[in-house]
């Protein structure tokens, strides 16, 4: 009796193997934890927020500086944004197709505005949330989890900094 089960014991036993190993496998396929994981897509939005902002400082503003200012911000955020995308993929984390409501409404307010008004708003908007972005890649950096999450932070620490003294630069002469 045991002799003929035996073919269906083992047939479930490979069954039960294969599942548990596919399982295993799609756990891996997620190996960052949720900080880290929440940062990658809080980041990637962020930096489309950038882009979107930095767009429209070029389209409105007549301060050769301040467009200039904004066309790096627009090729930069969109450099280091295209290698989290690249790390995302990687770890399998979803980024975000575009903007949060917050920063939809940032750009809906800063559109509106024209001539000194809107470059002032617009450099005070790009100081303000290089400072936020910089805490939290500061943060990341030093407590990241997953290593490559952490040399991302960390490499990309360094152009955050240098594009807020920038901006702080170009806030100061237009009389924060």
């Amino acid at each position: 009796m045991i002799m003929k089960k035996l073919p269906v014991l083992i047939s479930l036993l490979v069954a039960v193997s294969i599942t548990l190993a596919a399982t295993a496998l799609a756990a891996g396929n997620d190996p960052l934890n949720s900080s880290d994981k929440s940062f990658v897509q809080s980041a990637y939005e962020d930096g489309l927020a950038e882009i979107h902002f930095a767009g429209l400082g070029i389209e409105k503003t007549a301060n050769p500086e301040l467009k200039a200012f904004a066309e790096k911000l627009e090729a930069e955020h969109g450099k280091t944004i295209g290698e989290l995308r690249t790390l995302a993929q990687s770890k399998n984390v979803s980024v975000p197709s575009s903007v949060g409501f917050a920063d939809k409404s940032k750009e809906m307010i800063l559109d509106a505005k024209s001539g000194g008004s809107f470059d002032k708003s617009f450099i005070d908007t790009i100081v303000k949330d290089h400072q936020k972005a910089i805490d939290s890649f500061e943060k990341e950096a030093s407590d990241a989890k997953d290593p490559d999450v952490k040399a991302y932070a960390t490499k990309t620490l360094t152009a955050l900094k240098a594009r807020l003294a920038t901006a702080q630069e170009l806030q100061q002469k237009l009389g924060k």
